[in-house]
């Protein structure tokens, strides 16, 4: 918050008191403000990147950009694996469906940052991306729809006959095997139950649900369009329900994107980060 830099650094929202002695929190977190006696503040977490994106890998990677402190014009791959899917590859020895997950769209600059991934370690430690219908005000990852005018079960039985086709071929291609897990990791996922509702915020009551909040999608520089990062601002409490939701159904470790829209600073968008993380 700033609140004793001058106005223009500082922002446009007032401190208030918490529950810890001498540590103030926005006037928009009340609930938040009562229960900062059990919280841990980290105050070292930095970096002297001037630029959203080379500062966006730092944070999200632990390593400082391989281009420097710049912007990026032209999608580049990822080097560094993000932090969850360093998480994921030491949890690897866990067989979790879903040992990362990432919502509701992928930080875009002028193009995706490239700090979200498994960089080094390979997409096999990519999130799990999930993305939400603002107006339904719902909930899909990709991996749990059947292709179009398939049921599970007609896909169930294609992965039935696959199986039977490819047994000598993967018995003696260690390539093959490789790449039958990366199949069976995506079946898995398209078959799951628990993350299909841990995705239904309809089994959670209105009052929860109103709880967490819900606002229309604001304007950015007169630009009302139902844009990704439109929806993201527009739902951004349902996310935060929907990924404890996720860490419940045993995802241990959940992204949250978001913008921030300073109205004091002509619609500039400062991104933001929510990570959540279960220690089970």
């Amino acid at each position: 918050l700033k609140p004793n830099a001058p106005a223009d650094v500082r922002g446009e929202f007032q401190p208030i008191a918490s529950s810890a002695p001498g540590v103030m929190v926005s006037e928009h977190l009340p609930q938040m403000a009562k229960v900062m006696h059990k919280v841990a503040v980290v105050r070292s977490v930095n970096h002297q990147n001037r630029l959203h994106d080379s500062a966006s890998t730092e944070m999200l990677t632990g390593r400082q950009s391989p281009q420097g402190d710049r912007e990026e014009f032209a999608p580049i791959p990822q080097f560094y694996p993000c932090v969850g899917a360093t998480c994921s590859y030491l949890w690897r020895e866990r067989g979790l469906d879903v040992p990362h997950a990432a919502l509701p769209f992928l930080f875009h600059n002028v193009v995706d940052v490239p700090c979200q991934g498994g960089g080094f370690l390979g997409s096999a430690f990519d999130p799990l991306q999930i993305a939400v219908d603002v107006e339904k005000r719902a909930y899909r990852a990709g991996s749990l729809v059947p292709p179009d005018g398939r049921t599970f079960a007609s896909v169930d039985d294609r992965r039935r006959l696959l199986s039977v086709l490819e047994r000598e071929l993967i018995a003696n291609n260690a390539a093959e095997r490789q790449w039958r897990s990366f199949y069976d990791k995506a079946y898995s996922l398209l078959g799951s139950e628990t993350l299909r509702r841990a995705l239904d915020l309809s089994a959670e009551s209105q009052a929860t649900r109103d709880r967490y909040g819900f606002k229309p999608a604001e304007a950015v520089n007169g630009d009302t369009s139902q844009s990704a990062m439109a929806e993201g601002r527009a739902m951004r409490g349902q996310h935060l329900l929907v990924a404890r939701r996720l860490v419940e159904a045993g995802v241990p470790f959940v992204n949250v994107f978001d913008f921030r829209v300073s109205k004091a600073r002509t619609g500039t968008r400062t991104p933001t980060t929510f990570s959540i993380t279960s220690t089970t």
